[in-house]
């Protein structure tokens, strides 16, 4: 079996968050402290994320611009990373669409551009609930040539049984991948069934 995302380590992420009131929407901030470098040998800062994002509904669309920036010593890579989502809830269902550019520019670091567009959509279809998304995603070493992906995911959550003392859920899963770094022919499909029992 596999897992459908990647975990690197099961360390908590060091720094705060908070948001702001403004104007129309709230506006997200965070800082994370993503390695910590610092040691007795060595004058190393610690590497750290600052990450934003402004949320604001307009006629029934949520708008929002977010950002991460990746700050870190010299010589390292440091990714910057800009974009946009946008959602609105259409005949029952919630539609949504990011489209994301990341760049790092830090020479003798691995320098590449990139972009990343997600469509999704999510809600109530029959007796169960939809959840889909569908990914297109392009990275360009420096120098290099583009690799392309893209991901689809398709999960249908239908409950079987609920009771006074829990439910009995089944999840049927698709995930079918294509691309990887240097193939752009590479592909991979998995099928899954997913039973969820859930004791009250």
């Amino acid at each position: 079996v596999d897992i459908p995302w990647a975990i690197s380590h099961v360390q908590s992420i060091q720094g705060f968050s908070g948001f702001v009131n403004a104007g129309p929407g709230k506006l997200n901030l965070a800082l994370s402290v993503d390695a910590n470098q610092n040691n007795s040998t060595a004058e190393l800062v610690n590497r750290k994320t600052l990450m934003a994002d402004y949320g604001a509904t307009f006629g029934g669309i949520t708008v929002k611009p977010q950002m991460a920036m990746t700050m870190d010593n010299d010589s390292t890579a440091a990714p910057m990373t800009m974009g946009a989502g946008v959602s609105a809830k259409v005949a029952g269902f919630t539609l949504s669409g990011t489209y994301l550019m990341t760049s790092n520019t830090v020479e003798n670091s691995g320098k590449y551009d990139g972009t990343h567009m997600r469509v999704g959509i999510k809600g109530s279809v029959g007796p169960g609930f939809l959840l889909a998304w569908y990914d297109i995603a392009s990275v360009t070493p420096d120098g290099g040539d583009a690799t392309d992906y893209t991901y689809l995911w398709l999960l249908y959550k239908y409950t079987i049984f609920s009771g006074d003392k829990g439910a009995i859920v089944v999840m049927p899963t698709i995930r079918m991948r294509t691309g990887e770094p240097g193939n752009t022919d590479y592909s991979r499909n998995k099928f899954e069934l997913t039973f969820q029992l859930n004791f009250k």
